[in-house]
């Protein structure tokens, strides 16, 4: 099987962006078995490697450092057991106090007792890279390069562990630290080389420090290698003491690099197609290194690695990605890079298909190499759909899948090489804690529970409190919610299905309060976690519905509240937001259901060094994502869409403290306040009809800290609930006549009403009404209100004001407007064309101002409309073939029966017929 035409990606923002010549099977796909050769070694010979160079590298602290002895004897302890953890050595090859929580006590003992010597804290950083501030690491980084300066370090350590530093903690504000750094780095890298590669065995893990540490270290665009190392590489393969294999890696891996850099990061049909001729050519010197470097050694996975990526490219003969694959496994049995190609290449997106994924990971994980990683490719497929609410349907909708994926965990948890000497190895409760959220989310409550009493206190280790935090998950909850479930499974199954209604109302509320009340009064201790957290949940939801405010409170002791982000609970009525996620959303929202229309508002200290767009939310409480955003204080105006966000920027001026409110009425109506000032949005936000739950959310634009702090925040339901009518025009100027006795700030009311009475021709009310909103709505809604107050003008013989308003509207057209721009904007314009062509059929001046007008229309905007207009103002100069032309391409482009009636309305007036 061959895949055909080039493979082209990019990664860039989290996704793959596919090429003009995109991947295919020329044959349907099809998975031929894995094959795994007795005796082939594992990636623990490699690892192996990386802990023997960076023992040598350890060796030479003894030698240098200026620490005092007692100081060197807890620094050496130190340095080897972060040395372990840093080659991912299996726990059976470690020392006895090898867990993340020994390293880093470890590292805090040593700094405690006064070792300033560069080595030890190059390692610190990495070590404590969550445990302390920036600012802290930021310091060591420091105190590292000038320490190595200082000291009697060869200068290619010195270089390169600085060079280390920044990758660990990426503080680019930092740069200007680095660039001599690199210089001295590629000037010391022959010796560097000449030293390492005199290491027997220590080939590979050379090759990958200088792929990760040094052509990395300064790279500003990650696709585009850096100009050093493409100078570099040349006169490493020029020297006689060059190894033969690593010059050869280095020449593929350079013009790989070079490949891309030719081809640049753009979309794929935007690239010319002479950086398509220079990719492919720098693709193929590439393919010509990494073949050598193969023939010269076939036990070196890493050369068949950079052909079998070559082949998706689709470069290299006749030979298949599957032998590439093959060569790959027969040098390292699981060497995970060959195995993440193959899973890659057979997503549909490449050609593949979904069921060709599943057959190669079912095939890795009936293996049954538990003495490796293979296994766990049948993990990441399972789990590629997150840990969220897509794996708990894929689980429970799969028992099978269920059974497969726990089986290979528990052969991996339970295998010899994992087994630490004492207590559970950092693999062992890694793998324990990945079981345990895979039972949670297939509802096997039976299975979580025993889960649980199996990680017993390492369930508040390190190693399973990152896991927990990576999917913002909280254990205290989720255990006690198995105790309950153990304890009450028959009613809270029952009751379960009514806690996410979005039409729960008072009653269903009340009903469910009073069985988690009654339950909790019987629970065990270990069940009162999940048990009031759901009384305090409905008791919110019983209050909204009486229409009382509701005051949320931010209480860590309750798990009322779904976080993404770093959201801390400062008191009961304050929180703050720490957000490091980049450009990226972070949110909290409350469990609790609280459907519209509803009333908000929430209390904002904006940090001091920069706004930022931010505000309140309404979520999905089915599938946990929000679907829309009202934000306060903007970057820029427009809009824009993370992922499953919807954002609207409100654009205003007030220094903090703000206070933003918000009136939601389903999709229709929103209304959104700073400290009692209507702000307009820029786009109206899509409301989903599922969204029920309410949050903030805060989005942060490039890199950076930016912090704030919410107090305060509390809703309620708006008890005029009824919908209004939708086609009587009458009905609806009562409905909003009492709607807005009740709610006479309400401006969506007073604009909806105005409309209706547009509808009834009643002229000067409708006047009253719009005028009163003009400028105080959302955008969409303020062009509507514009278009109707210009038509209201003419209609009332107020000609130059109804022109001037019309064609204001449409100058302010954007050249690539959205829908709404374009039917407000350009409808407006023909408009007014129709004005200036029937007011008075004697006025040539207007006739030929129409006409000019209805062409500058169609100029921008070919749609059924600007060819009505064009045919009206072209009859009205007598043009009648013309218009009858137009006509006809108005009727072709007619897509809604409105329209197509205007177009036999004029047809009918040219022809003289009814």
């Amino acid at each position: 099987m061959k895949i055909q035409a080039v493979f082209a990606f990019l990664v860039l923002g989290g996704g793959f962006l596919v090429s003009d010549f995109s991947v295919a099977f020329a044959e349907p796909v099809e998975v031929p078995p894995l094959v795994l050769k007795p005796d082939v070694p594992t990636s623990t010979e490699y690892r192996k490697q990386k802990l023997s160079l960076a023992m040598a590298e350890i060796d030479l602290y003894p030698k240098h450092t200026k620490d005092k002895p007692a100081v060197q004897e807890i620094a050496m302890r130190y340095l080897v057991r972060a040395a372990h953890l840093e080659a991912e050595m299996p726990a059976s090859l470690c020392p006895d106090d090898c867990r993340f929580a020994d390293v880093i006590a470890l590292a805090k003992e040593v700094l405690e007792a006064g070792s300033a010597d560069p080595l030890v804290l190059r390692y610190s950083v990495d070590t404590l890279l969550h445990q302390v501030e920036d600012s802290v690491l930021t310091e060591r980084i420091e105190q590292s390069i000038k320490g190595f300066e200082e000291s009697s370090y060869p200068p290619l350590f010195r270089a390169k562990y600085a060079v280390a530093n920044f990758n660990v903690i990426q503080h680019r504000s930092k740069m200007r630290y680095l660039i001599p750094v690199l210089e001295t780095m590629h000037q010391t890298m022959p010796d560097y080389l000449e030293w390492a590669m005199a290491k027997p065995g220590c080939e590979r893990a050379v090759y990958h420090n200088l792929i990760s540490d040094m052509q990395l270290g300064f790279q500003f665009n990650r696709i585009r290698p850096s100009k050093l190392f493409r100078e570099w590489v040349p006169k490493y393969n020029s020297l006689e003491s060059k190894d033969e294999w690593l010059a050869l890696m280095l020449m593929g891996k350079r013009h790989r690099d070079m490949a891309w850099a030719a081809r640049g990061t753009n979309y794929a049909y935007k690239i010319d197609s002479k950086d398509w001729v220079n990719f492919k050519k720098q693709y193929e010197i590439a393919i010509r290194n990494f073949r050598a470097a193969y023939e010269l050694h076939p036990e070196r996975p890493e050369s068949a690695e950079g052909i079998l990526w070559g082949i998706r490219a689709g470069y290299d003969g006749e030979e298949s990605m599957w032998d590439w694959f093959q060569r790959c496994i027969d040098a390292e049995v699981d060497y995970e890079s060959a195995y993440h190609a193959v899973m890659s290449a057979l997503e549909p997106r490449w050609g593949g298909s979904k069921k060709a994924r599943e057959t190669f990971a079912k095939q890795c994980a009936e293996t049954g190499r538990y003495d490796t990683t293979i296994p766990e490719v049948y993990y990441d497929f399972v789990t590629e759909v997150g840990q969220g609410a897509e794996l708990s349907k894929r689980l429970r909708a799969n028992p099978e899948m269920y059974v497969t994926v726990q089986k290979c965990l528990r052969g991996m948890i339970d295998a010899p090489l994992r087994q630490a000497n004492q207590g559970k190895s950092v693999e062992q409760v890694r793998l324990l804690t990945n079981a345990l959220l895979n039972a949670i989310r297939a509802d096997e409550l039976e299975d979580a529970k025993q889960l649980w009493e199996e990680l017993g206190e390492d369930a508040s280790s390190i190693e399973a409190a990152e896991i927990f935090n990576s999917i913002k998950m909280d254990p205290a909850y989720e255990k006690s919610r198995g105790h309950a479930y153990s304890e009450f499974a028959e009613q809270l199954k029952v009751i379960e299905p009514l806690t996410v209604r979005r039409d729960a109302g008072y009653e269903i509320s009340k009903v469910v309060n009073e069985v988690y009340r009654e339950l909790l009064a019987r629970g065990s201790p270990e069940a009162r976690r999940y048990l009031e957290t759901w009384v305090r949940i409905t008791d919110q939801e019983m209050k909204f519905y009486e229409g009382e405010w509701v005051d949320l409170k931010f209480d860590d002791a309750v798990n009322t509240w779904v976080r993404n982000g770093d959201w801390n609970f400062v008191d009961k009525t304050t929180v703050n937001v720490d957000n490091l996620l980049g450009d990226h959303l972070t949110y909290i929202h409350s469990r609790s259901v609280f459907p519209d229309p509803i009333e908000m508002e929430v209390q904002l200290d904006a940090p001091k060094r920069r706004m930022m767009p931010l505000g309140i939310l309404r979520a999905d409480p089915k599938q946990r994502i929000a679907k829309w955003v009202i934000f306060g204080a903007p970057l820029g105006g427009g809009t824009a869409a993370m992922s499953n966000w919807k954002l609207a920027y409100g654009k205003f001026e007030t220094p903090p403290p703000q206070k933003i409110e918000v009136m939601s009425w389903g999709k229709e109506y929103v209304e959104f306040r700073v400290n009692g000032v209507v702000v307009p949005s820029h786009n109206l936000p899509t409301l989903s009809d599922n969204s029920t739950m309410v949050g903030l959310g805060q989005f942060f634009w490039r890199n950076g800290k930016y912090e704030a702090s919410f107090s305060n925040f509390r809703i309620r339901r708006i008890p005029y609930d009824a919908p209004p009518p939708l086609a009587d025009d009458s009905a609806r100027i009562d409905y909003f006549t009492n709607a807005l006795q009740r709610y006479p700030s309400r401006l969506d009311y007073q604009r909806q009403r105005g409309v209706a009475y547009y509808g009834m021709e009643q002229w000067e009310s409708a006047m009253a009404d719009l005028q009163s909103v003009r400028g105080k709505l959302l955008s969409n809604v303020n062009m509507w209100t514009e278009y109707l107050v210009g038509n209201i003008h003419l209609k009332l013989d107020q000609n130059k004001l109804g022109e001037d308003t019309l064609m204001a509207l449409y100058r302010n057209v954007p050249e690539q407007p959205d829908a709404a721009q374009a039917a407000f904007g350009f409808g407006a314009a023909c408009d007014v064309v129709e004005f200036l062509a029937t007011s008075d059929p004697s006025n040539q001046g207007n006739l030929k101002r129409a006409l000019k007008l209805a062409k500058e229309v169609l100029g921008k905007h070919k749609e059924c409309s600007a060819y009505i207009a064009l045919a009206r103002a072209q009859f009205a100069l007598g043009k009648v073939d013309a218009s009858q032309k137009s006509l006809k391409k108005a009727r072709a482009l007619a897509t809604t029966d409105h329209k197509a009636d205007q177009v036999d309305e004029l047809q009918a007036q040219i022809t003289g017929t009814p």
